[in-house]
């Protein structure tokens, strides 16, 4: 099982691989699983000063849209910035199936975020 984290505080006990801190950091880490199964993508939206999740999300969402979508079970988001993270969680729920957590979370039996349509 694979569980990647791109945060830039919080430590997550189920991770499979370091955690990433910065979005540079985050694209390295996944783009060293492109072509795998990543079970669990955790992702904080503010990263530190000016740096937040939308490079990941850009990447995530510009190769669905070309018919490269990423072999993702589930996508969690678990900011506390709501706002940030909700036309982001649109956005990827059109290829992937997403949530919102409270993070740090080590409960595999988070539920799905309902307010928002399921991908497909």
């Amino acid at each position: 099982m694979n569980i990647l984290v791109i945060d830039d505080r919080r430590m997550f006990d189920r991770a499979t691989e370091p955690v990433a801190r910065t979005s540079e950091e985050g694209l390295h880490l996944l783009e060293r699983f492109r072509g795998k199964r990543v079970d669990e993508l955790w992702l904080d939206h503010d990263l530190g000063g000016k740096d937040t999740i939308k490079p990941i999300v850009n990447m995530l969402e510009e190769d669905a849209f070309n018919g490269r979508p990423w072999n993702i079970g589930r996508i969690i988001f678990h900011s506390s910035n709501i706002e940030a993270t909700k036309p982001m969680i649109l956005g990827l729920s059109k290829w992937y199936y997403v949530g919102r957590g409270e993070g740090p979370v080590d409960d595999p039996s988070l539920e799905p975020v309902t307010d928002y349509p399921s991908g497909g």
